[in-house]
């Protein structure tokens, strides 16, 4: 039921809608000037926009007779992905994947803002293509809002600018508490990392079985089925502190396996081309790709400490100075030099020691980030909850 005073406008009526367009790339002459020129990669949650990554000339606003949004506008993404929103600070351009409005007298910015900031899902539903969705300029245009006095908008914003930066305040706490015990675990694994008398020198290969995975023939497809993980990178680390992805995009069969190599349970993993240091920690026999190496502690060392050894900032930065020297254009180690870094090895007593201390930091983080993220839930719940009760 609408409120008393307010009505329903088309955006159209209340304020004009622009699209933008991207000059050409193979034109120099319209780049690398000094005013400001977005894309909606450009928008990562900011409420204002106070400058752009890129920035065209004069010459190419000429010649391809961009509309400036000026100061004030909202702008909209319209594709890749809808939804996304910013005021801006100073006067810009933009590219084709926006659909921007300048508001009349009638409609307040910052009003128009928080109300397509609680239509989203609305929004994405209007979208119409193969390729990727997107809402044209007419249906912007078309878009039907209530509109009350604007009096009352001011109030309305004034009030959701106060409570959502009550929300954001929880979420900047959580933040500030998962920070703070990454930044403690940091401190900790590299003082108790840090070599003392009675530690012993040895390469990687003599405290563990090392390996490099490898990848089945792809052409065979009893190779392939759900009987083990097949890890690659991007599955290593899922976490932060060394978890592994096992529901992997591609598993092996029994059959693909043999034609692996296992690694066993109680194993480090570190990425060795690519994103070289990427280091996890496996609690069950998998295989992996060949951009991953692999040690299997022996039994007179604790595989937890080895798994710290690895994530030390000693070996990291061993490790990336050896892969970026390889003069190649990806990073990478090989097997052969990775597994003769030296590392050292205190007695097995004092490794269960520092491996207990360190777990029981990574269970801390692991607790924080899971609070973080029920917050980041709530909050955004809260922020839903609210703009829901005021404009429905």
């Amino acid at each position: 039921m609408m409120k008393e005073g307010w009505e329903y406008k088309k955006i159209k009526d209340v304020g004009v809608v622009i699209g933008g367009t991207t000059p050409s790339t193979a034109n120099p002459a319209f780049w690398n000037g000094n005013i400001c020129w977005i894309s909606p990669a450009e928008l990562k949650g900011e409420h204002y926009l106070y400058d752009s990554a890129k920035k065209i000339t004069e010459e190419a606003v000429s010649a391809k007779n961009l509309k400036e949004l000026p100061i004030g506008t909202v702008i909209l993404s319209s594709r890749a992905p809808i939804g996304k929103l910013a005021i801006n600070k100073v006067p810009m351009y933009c590219n084709q994947g926006f659909k921007c409005i300048i508001c009349g007298n009638e409609l307040y910015n910052e009003y128009l803002y928080w109300w397509l900031y609680g239509k989203k899902d609305y929004l994405n539903s209007l979208g119409t293509g193969a390729t990727f969705p997107e809402i044209s300029k007419s249906v912007v245009e078309n878009i039907q809002i209530p509109i009350p006095p604007l009096s009352e908008q001011h109030r309305i914003v004034e009030y959701l600018d106060t409570q959502f930066a009550k929300i954001d305040a929880l979420k900047t706490n959580a933040e500030q508490q998962l920070q703070a015990a990454k930044d403690l675990f940091q401190s900790a694994l590299k003082d108790l990392m840090t070599p003392m008398e009675g530690w012993e020198e040895k390469k990687l290969k003599d405290i563990g079985k090392t390996q490099t995975g490898c990848t089945p023939s792809k052409s065979n497809v009893s190779f392939y089925g759900d009987y083990m993980p097949f890890i690659r990178p991007a599955e290593l680390n899922i976490d932060g502190i060394g978890g592994i992805s096992y529901d992997s995009e591609i598993k092996l069969s029994k059959l693909g396996v043999q034609q692996c190599r296992l690694i066993r349970k109680d194993s480090i993993l570190m990425c060795c081309i690519g994103s070289v240091g990427k280091t996890a920690y496996t609690t069950r026999d998998i295989t992996c790709n060949q951009q991953i190496n692999a040690i299997t502690p022996y039994e007179e060392f604790n595989p937890r400490f080895v798994y710290y050894v690895l994530l030390s900032p000693r070996f990291q930065e061993e490790a990336i100075k050896i892969a970026n020297s390889a003069r190649a254009t990806l990073a990478i180690i090989s097997k052969g030099k990775w597994e003769n870094i030296i590392v050292a090895i205190p007695p097995l007593y004092n490794q269960q020691y520092i491996a207990n201390q360190l777990d029981s930091l990574s269970a801390n983080i692991k607790s924080l980030q899971s609070n973080y993220e029920q917050t980041l839930t709530l909050c955004n719940d809260l922020k839903q909850s609210l703009l829901k009760k005021i404009f429905e």
